[in-house]
């Protein structure tokens, strides 16, 4: 047992090694940054929303402010900025009436994994003698000042009793290029052409308009969108459904995937040669907690690579839900949220009708065990034609759906902080609800669901709107 156990922290040691000269290789190849007049630019486009980072010096860019008057557990009367740092530490405030605050300690975001770059809430505390208006000056260190806008006033959470929308999704970056637009959707790499990856998009909005979805808010960056897929997401603008944010990240976005990439490759391969090592198996079997808990924390770190666009545009999402959507899910174009039980729902909105009885009183978060599916006809409608599931949910890789006022701090796969003490983020029910997620995973159970409860009215959809866009 003590051999096995010397084992595993040598193999502990190879592997934390080994991530330190992956990243030391990085940061020597390639620069990290984009040129500052890049990062500026910013690109007009109809009917979209353009958002700029502004530089603050080359290891930090704001985003925004934002003027929060709840007041919970991070503190009352509050201008946060929200900012992609190397370094977040000594910024300060100059309020309207030229009061300059020095900045608290600034809040990391929970899921920067220790990247060369991540994502902060900066946070001042606005003086009794001061007002926020549309504008705010920001600096760090000896920097010079710069004027962010006030982009977001968030009221006192208790006050909000309407919204203009009942249930939103926010997706993270839809890239331009195809490469990197593979990266980001799964299933996507499956099809390999444009076509394909657009009639996917029609079977997202329209199953998700079948569950009550009634706002998509998606984030692009300034490249080219193919002529299809434009015209996509100008049909569902024109419907209202679709909103599109135009959201640049100062930090190169390849450098970020391919750090990510051989981190993730990695370990992946480092944690197969365990799995597969006859001793390391025996360790395993035996209920070694410590060997459990060393597989377990491997695959947590090698599927859980810190993507700082995905985490920066999710809080500029829930930000901008705040006071407008009563429910916000954050989850991806190949991800569909399923109840399990719609016998007990109506056949109108069903995941909106089960939200309203979930997310009640206090509780401000739920985490949704992922189902997920085999990814085997990349033809049309494949959400119908892929029916093999694993027999097992995934409770690490989840998503989430979220009272937007009731968070302060939202992660990729899990809440990781709510405004209120008091204020709850609860674990999904997969007899209730499951993210069903299409891979290229296998499977050896038959899951009929989606084909059964909305098979017929999603072809209908799909062929109208095919028709109707041309094709």
């Amino acid at each position: 047992m003590r051999f096995a156990v010397r084992v595993v922290a040598i193999s502990v040691a190879a592997f934390l090694a080994s991530c330190c000269v992956i990243q030391r290789f990085i940061s020597v190849q390639e620069p990290l940054l984009f040129p500052a007049e890049q990062v500026n630019k910013t690109v007009h486009h109809d009917n979209n929303h353009n958002v700029s980072f502004v530089t603050i010096n080359k290891s930090s860019y704001a985003l925004h402010a934002i003027r929060d008057g709840r007041s919970g557990n991070m503190g009352a009367h509050r201008v946060r900025v929200l900012v992609v740092a190397r370094g977040a530490v000594d910024y300060k405030c100059r309020f309207p009436d030229g009061t300059v605050v020095d900045a608290e300690k600034s809040y990391e975001m929970s899921e920067n994994h220790a990247m060369p770059f991540g994502v902060y809430f900066v946070n001042c505390e606005t003086p009794a003698n001061e007002t926020v208006g549309g504008s705010l000056e920001f600096t760090q260190k000896k920097s010079p000042w710069v004027t962010l806008p006030v982009r977001y006033d968030i009221p006192d959470e208790k006050t909000v009793k309407d919204w203009k929308h009942q249930l939103t999704i926010c997706l993270p970056f839809v890239f331009g290029d195809s490469r990197r637009f593979m990266h980001e959707y799964s299933a996507a790499v499956a099809y390999g052409t444009y076509c394909r990856r657009t009639t996917f998009s029609f079977q997202f909005m329209e199953l998700n308009r079948i569950l009550g979805v009634e706002h998509v808010i998606i984030y692009l960056d300034e490249s080219d969108i193919p002529a299809n897929l434009s015209s996509v997401i100008s049909f569902y603008e024109n419907m209202n459904v679709l909103e599109v944010v135009r959201l640049r990240i100062p930090v190169a976005s390849k450098q970020i995937w391919y750090h990510g990439q051989l981190v993730a490759v990695t370990v992946i391969e480092f944690v197969s040669a365990l799995i597969l090592s006859p001793l390391h198996r025996s360790i395993i079997v035996g209920r070694s907690s410590f060997a459990l808990i060393f597989y377990v924390t491997l695959r947590y770190c090698c599927l859980e690579v810190s993507l700082d666009n995905c985490l920066c545009s999710a809080h500029y999402c829930l930000y901008r839900s705040m006071g407008v959507s009563r429910f916000v899910a954050f989850h991806d174009l190949d991800e569909f949220l399923i109840p399990q039980k719609p016998e007990l729902l109506p056949q109108t909105a069903p995941l909106l009708a089960l939200l309203n009885t979930v997310l009640v009183n206090n509780v401000a978060s739920i985490r949704v065990p992922t189902q997920y599916m085999s990814l085997q006809d990349t033809g049309e409608l494949i959400t119908l034609k892929n029916t093999l599931q694993r027999s097992y949910t995934d409770k690490t890789l989840t998503k989430c759906v979220v009272r937007p006022e009731m968070i302060f701090e939202q992660g990729i796969h899990h809440t990781s902080r709510v405004i209120q003490d008091n204020y709850k983020a609860i674990a999904g029910d997969e007899d209730t609800l499951r993210l069903y997620h299409f891979k290229t995973r296998g499977g050896s159970k038959t899951d009929t669901r989606i084909v059964r409860d909305y098979g017929d009215r999603l072809t209908q959809r799909y062929r109208e709107v095919v028709a109707q866009i041309g094709l």
